[in-house]
């Protein structure tokens, strides 16, 4: 054998030679021969003595052959010989114990474990949790998910499942759709659409009626982006004859517009609709914004409308998703009317809705309405914030306004304004555009002295503007 031949040749094998060889044995199902390894290598120097990772590997193979006392034993050698045990070591001896349904050795362990001061992680947990949910004991389980919360570790989706199977072989069926909800709710991750599905169905077999539950994983899958997981178990919800109430299904048609599927939303809205959901500003805003962005108007307005006859109330929310659309459509015009209609529609202008609209009117050209805009926007007490300002900069600059530009960026903004990078990279990119290559490396230079940081941007602007100054 290779390893014999090793000192032969006068090379001697260390521990890390001893771990993988007994390692390959344990893994081979060779368990005599790696304990006869390991109890040769207690016969050897201090310098190749077993250590922690040998113990474990050991312990965790005699564990999983259920072979629990002799995994003891060993465990008892190894604290008389000094090698402290790690969580390792104890999560082997727990799981050994809940395998054999030792579940009173599996927790007389577990506090050995916290009374050496280990912290137990989330396997500890799960693998003490399932012995006991198994033997009737959930109520107990219980109480560790709530020590696993308070000590910090969090729970996994096989934490919550132990939970709701133990719950339901007990028949408690409302702490089951309790645990069930915590899950959807906490911190667990619904990415696994498998794990969710399975314990659904093993909670309708017990005749569980998860209404709250269905909303939750709807809302979940939304979350996450899954809409066809999401109408999947929508549809199951209503042939339970459970109705989604108008949260769940605002959840469902945000990630279809999100998607591109605004006609699916649509549909859905309707479908609503005629099972008596009566919809709400959200959820009409919703689908308006899902049609402007793939650059149907005339559709988003019919929305409006029919939101309008409905009796329902437009809010600014809505009067910014359409100003929006208008502007990206260059339909400056019907921008504005929409602008104008709100305050008499009791809606006051925020500086969000302003910075949309002036947005729209320099991407169409049209600087002397924004600058009017602006105006009115300081007359009626709409305070610009920094974004105005690098809006107005970019507009400026993007219809060859640069004097304009240059003498807002030094003279004209509010001592409560600080200009951020974005602003330099703007003005510096505009004076390149305008053939001011001195004025635009000045101006970059000049950075570092207003303890702002330099980013990719502006170093690609600087590249390209000096390359087209030198051509």
């Amino acid at each position: 054998m290779v390893f014999d031949r090793m000192s032969l040749m006068g090379c001697q094998p260390d521990v890390f030679s001893y771990n993988a060889l007994i390692k390959g044995l344990c893994s081979s199902g060779s368990m005599g021969l790696a304990m006869e390894l390991y109890q040769k290598m207690a016969t050897l120097s201090d310098c190749c003595k077993p250590d922690v990772v040998m113990y474990n590997t050991i312990i965790d193979y005699l564990c999983k052959e259920g072979a629990v006392s002799k995994a003891l034993k060993l465990l008892s050698e190894m604290t008389n010989g000094g090698i402290a045990p790690d969580v390792r070591t104890y999560n082997s001896i727990i799981h050994g114990h809940s395998t054999l349904g030792h579940w009173k050795e599996a927790v007389t362990i577990f506090k050995e474990m916290v009374d050496r001061g280990f912290s137990p992680n989330v396997i500890t947990f799960n693998m003490m949790m399932d012995p006991l949910c198994k033997h009737g004991k959930t109520a107990e389980a219980h109480k560790l998910l709530d020590l696993m919360n308070e000590r910090g570790e969090k729970p996994n989706i096989i934490s919550y499942t132990t939970l709701v199977r133990g719950y339901c072989q007990e028949s408690h069926l409302v702490d089951a759709i309790e645990v069930f909800d915590s899950m959807l709710d906490g911190p667990c991750h619904l990415g696994r659409v498998e794990d969710v599905r399975g314990l659904l169905d093993e909670m309708v077999g017990h005749r569980i009626h998860p209404n709250v539950t269905y909303g939750s994983i709807i809302w979940g899958f939304c979350r996450l982006g899954k809409w066809k997981e999401a109408l999947q178990f929508l549809n199951e919800m209503m042939e339970w004859g459970i109705d989604p109430n108008v949260a769940t299904l605002n959840s469902l048609i945000d990630v279809l517009c999100k998607e591109g599927k605004v006609q699916e939303a649509h549909r859905l809205l309707e479908k609503m609709i005629s099972g008596g959901i009566e919809p709400d500003v959200v959820t009409y805003s919703t689908i308006m914004d899902g049609y402007c962005l793939v650059g149907r108007m005339n559709a988003a307005v019919r929305v409006y409308d029919s939101m309008v006859s409905k009796g329902h109330k437009p809010d600014v929310v809505t009067y910014s998703i359409l100003i929006d659309g208008y502007c990206k459509r260059w339909m400056i015009d019907e921008a504005l009317s929409l602008f104008n209609a709100m305050p008499h529609k009791g809606v006051q202008h925020t500086t969000i809705v302003c910075n949309t609209i002036l947005t729209g009117m320099y991407q169409a050209g049209r600087v002397a309405d924004a600058e009017k805009l602006f105006d009115r926007m300081l007359a009626a007490g709409v305070w610009p914030n920094l974004h105005t300002y690098n809006i107005i900069l970019f507009g400026l600059c993007k219809n060859q306004c640069i004097d304009e530009a240059i003498k807002l960026f030094q003279d004209t903004l509010p001592s409560t304004v600080s200009l951020n990078i974005d602003s330099f990279s703007i003005l510096i990119d505009g004076l390149f555009k305008a053939g001011k290559v001195e004025a635009a490396k000045n101006l970059f230079n000049a950075i570092p002295t207003k303890d702002l940081k330099l980013d990719v941007v502006t170093y690609n602007i600087m590249v390209n503007g000096l390359i087209r100054g030198a051509v």
